[in-house]
């Protein structure tokens, strides 16, 4: 993650997008996350209320 944090950084980005979409739009799972490739997503750090689907979009 660090990796991907530089290379955000580097290219002056303020948002990015990892490939990884929710599988229930606001269900009860906070973890129901699937890569593009439709493999499960196994490893989350979200931070505290996060993610919170802010005007329709899963960003921070």
């Amino acid at each position: 993650m660090l990796w991907v944090n530089s290379l955000a950084v580097m290219s002056g980005l303020k948002a990015y997008w990892m490939g990884a979409t929710r599988i229930s739009a606001q269900g009860p799972q906070r973890d129901d996350w699937k890569w593009t490739n439709g493999q499960p997503v196994k490893y989350f750090n979200w931070r505290t209320g996060q993610p919170n689907a802010c005007c329709g979009y899963d960003v921070d």
